[in-house]
């Protein structure tokens, strides 16, 4: 019985997320209440308050759902040590693997349109920053990896780097998404991660 109880509480909170990540896409994370995610569900917000101790709590475990799915239908991870060749392939599939997805494609709107300078979401920010999955993580991980091993120009700053990559990787997804690019996303994204590779690489890693 402990163990159904356990499994049934488990099946109730992904229900909650899921429902969340729809009211989230279509009213906004700010305007979205426990009460309507509660009702859309069947549930009183007494119980969505049992999982959850404020929308914050509920968006990281939103985070972690999102990329655990992804994660799953991707069936792979980056190779130890990670390469740059690696990376932008993984970074491809990831691209794919929101755009084929309905459920996806709202969580990328949301994370996309949310408000991340709101005092209430500072938790959520730092969370989200040392998270150590999804495609985030995945060039930040490649770079901090690649720059230990020598494989970077020396003056390269991870950090930057990394905000680099990411802005790349989300705009041209956000881009695709809003049907405003002219080009296939897969083409783009594998010559934007090259063009931006060839700059940080050493001497020494070119062509790597």
């Amino acid at each position: 019985m402990a163990r159904r109880t356990k499994a049934d509480a488990a099946q109730t909170r992904t229900r909650i997320i899921r429902v969340a990540i729809t009211l989230f896409h279509d009213k906004g994370y700010f305007k979205t209440t426990f009460s309507e995610i509660a009702g859309r569900i069947g549930l009183t917000k007494g119980a969505v308050y049992w999982h959850f101790t404020g929308k914050p709590d509920l968006l990281l475990a939103m985070i972690a759902y999102m990329e655990a799915t992804r994660v799953a239908d991707l069936g792979r991870q980056l190779p130890e040590p990670p390469t740059f060749e690696a990376l932008k392939h993984h970074m491809v599939a990831w691209a794919e693997a929101v755009v084929r997805n309905t459920e996806a494609r709202k969580f990328f709107n949301v994370m996309s349109h949310m408000d991340w300078s709101a005092p209430q979401l500072a938790p959520v920010r730092e969370r989200f920053d040392t998270l150590e999955s999804g495609p985030l993580f995945a060039i930040r991980h490649t770079l901090a990896s690649l720059h230990e091993a020598g494989e970077l120009r020396p003056d390269v700053d991870v950090g930057v780097a990394t905000a680099v990559l990411w802005g790349l990787w989300t705009g041209l997804l956000r881009a695709a998404l809003n049907r405003c690019l002219a080009v296939d996303l897969a083409v783009v994204l594998e010559q934007g991660f090259s063009a931006v590779s060839d700059g940080l690489r050493a001497e020494r890693g070119k062509g790597r």
